[in-house]
């Protein structure tokens, strides 16, 4: 059982901070006001990490990251992170009953059922309502009986994405190694026109660039239908070796149009689709690729969505096609024009929305999301001294929200580690009855694929 832990309360250490206002960083950006969910993470270390050291570590790590020790307002329509200096809770706690916190065959998978035991959760509700409480938690957790550590991070999303998070715990392992850190966040938000008022558009507007967004909802309405998938569909995980994902990216680009330069995503993302329409009743139709406009260190919810028509491609040899519709789709939304379009749009919408307390949910019937952290070397850079054998573990998973990272290493059981190199995981949830025909349908293609 958890013995009795202990939290520490963590101020920042000389705060820096880099955006526009001087003590509060305003939510603009229509992604900022994600405001029903909390990222919860974890990563798993096979050996001690010391507690002291650690919270200098997010001492010197909150004050590069300030407004993870702020607090969320509301001011009438508008929503703010207060830049409060506000004590940061890390909580470490010994447990000299479990062995792990997943089982072992499970440990490449990196979306579990549950990380609740390893985090102390920040309440998304009483921020929603503007309560004095933390954004941002930290905890350690010393398993006794296997001497391994489990790193607990939950993390309100306003204050940014999983990109963000990612800058965030890379700062905290550098700190808490002694090493060089990251470059400092930059926060750039802009404030957009009134594109019904000010712009003069229309319903049709909305529709084309911002489909997603046209219908909203309650956050019992979210939550219900949420728990309803968890009830019916079952979490599903595609491991594809670095030989598979291969034969998968050349399929795909020996199909290409010339001129055309598909991504290992694009040519993935069209494979696991696929799979879907070769066994689902209603088949995806338009793939949502979301993607990063940032620059590397930007901080905040920094994604656009690129909607691509994939309609009647259903089979292994429609990966070419699919991957080319969700190349050019891309390229055409990372113009400077249909960026500034998108996310005047979907701030309107959000912020709409938010005013009356209703959320957005996604995907719709005949969609799919491709939430992709692939280029993200979460094992690597947030090792916190354990390299190649440190564990990345998130939770969330949808029907159709495909969520891919890249394996975790796994300990062999002679005591030496694989560190899956190349290997990639896709995550979603898909209706129990349907698991075994989709398995089958993989092994199959890989055959067809040479291997």
């Amino acid at each position: 059982m958890p013995l009795t832990p202990s939290t520490t309360l963590v101020y920042p250490e000389n705060p820096v901070w880099t955006g526009p206002d001087t003590d509060t960083l305003r939510l603009v950006d229509g992604n900022d006001l994600v405001l029903q969910f909390v990222l919860n993470s974890c990563h798993v270390v096979p050996g001690p990490i010391d507690a002291e050291r650690f919270c200098k570590a997010v001492n010197v790590t909150v004050g590069r990251f300030p407004h993870t020790a702020g607090r969320l307002k509301r001011d009438g329509d508008s929503w703010r992170v207060d830049l409060t200096n506000s004590p940061v809770p890390v909580t470490v706690v010994d447990d000299d009953t479990l062995t792990a916190p997943f089982p072992e065959e499970d440990r490449y998978h990196i979306i579990q059922k549950s990380i609740l035991p390893f985090v102390c959760e920040v309440p998304m509700r009483e921020a929603f309502l503007g309560e004095d409480v933390p954004l941002l938690s930290l905890k350690l957790t010393r398993l006794l009986k296997t001497g391994e550590t489990v790193i607990g991070n939950s993390w309100n999303h306003t204050l940014g994405d999983g990109t963000t998070v990612h800058n965030f715990m890379h700062t905290l392992s550098q700190a808490y190694l002694g090493l060089e850190l990251p470059p400092l966040p930059s926060y750039v938000k802009r404030k957009w026109p009134d594109p019904r008022k000010e712009m003069g558009l229309g319903d049709e507007a909305f529709k084309e660039v911002t489909p997603h967004v046209v219908q909203d909802f309650t956050l019992d309405e979210l939550l219900a239908r949420y728990e309803k998938e968890a009830k019916e569909a079952i979490m599903m995980d595609l491991c594809f070796t670095k030989g598979e994902l291969d034969a998968i990216v050349t399929k795909a680009k020996d199909g290409a149009e010339e001129g055309v330069k598909l991504s290992k995503q694009d040519a993935l993302s069209s494979y696991v689709v696929s799979l879907h329409n070769r066994i689902l009743e209603r088949p995806i139709v338009t793939v949502m690729n979301l993607m990063n406009y940032r620059t590397r260190d930007s901080a905040g919810n920094c994604t656009i969505t690129a909607f691509a028509d994939v309609t009647g491609k259903t089979q292994l040899d429609d990966v070419p096609e699919m991957a080319i519709a969700i190349r050019k789709e891309t390229n055409k939304c990372r113009t400077n024009d249909w960026t500034a379009l998108y996310l005047m749009l979907n701030g309107y919408q959000f912020e709409q929305a938010i005013k009356s307390g209703r959320f957005h949910m996604s995907p719709h019937p005949g969609y799919c999301i491709i939430n992709s952290l692939l280029g993200l070397d979460e094992n690597g850079l947030r090792s916190f001294g354990y390299k190649g054998r440190s564990q990345y573990y998130t939770e969330t998973s949808w029907e159709r929200m495909f969520r891919v990272h890249p394996a975790n290493p796994v300990r062999r059981a002679d005591g030496t580690w694989d560190t899956n190199q190349g290997s990639v995981v896709v995550s979603f949830r898909l209706r129990p009855d349907l698991k075994q025909k989709m398995l089958d349908m993989k092994k199959e293609d890989m055959a067809a694929l040479g291997l």
